[in-house]
């Protein structure tokens, strides 16, 4: 949705599913050790636009995002573990605020995007957490029919 405040600003919220993740790799007594983390997310950023040109749509603002589930995956030689939301032992950040920048193009009714983004906090909530520690920097693109 756009909301438009002039002839070239505005502010357009939106609502996102996400799964964001990573892979880590490690040696223990020579054998491969591989975790996966793979996360859900809702998303939602509230960009401030300015419109350069008729086509052309640059965004930036703050998004919040929503913890809806994980799944870890420990891989080895010998076993496959999976671990699915396991928030209550290690306190896992569930709530956390993103810096997003990006651009929309609109051609006719079509609409091309890129956009990134940077968590502003680590995913455990304390610091005490013996969760790997990490902050989601991700891309995304996005081809969309405006109706």
């Amino acid at each position: 949705m756009s909301i438009p405040i002039g002839t070239f600003l505005g502010i357009q919220p939106e609502i996102l599913f996400s799964q964001k993740g990573f892979e880590s790799c490690a040696t223990i007594l020579g054998n491969n050790v591989i975790f996966t983390r793979t996360t859900n997310y809702i998303d939602i950023p509230i960009f401030f636009s300015v419109k350069p040109a008729e086509t052309l749509t640059l965004l930036l603002g703050p998004q919040y995002s929503y913890l809806i589930k994980q799944k870890d995956v420990f891989d080895n030689p010998i076993s496959n573990i999976v671990i699915e939301n396991d928030f209550a032992t290690d306190n896992i950040r569930k709530n956390t605020l993103c810096l997003v920048f990006g651009g929309d193009l609109n051609i006719n009714n079509i609409i091309l995007s890129a956009r990134a983004g940077w968590d502003l906090f680590n995913n455990n909530g304390d610091g005490t957490s013996v969760t790997p520690r990490y902050k989601n920097v991700w891309i995304q693109t996005t081809v969309g029919l405006r109706l």
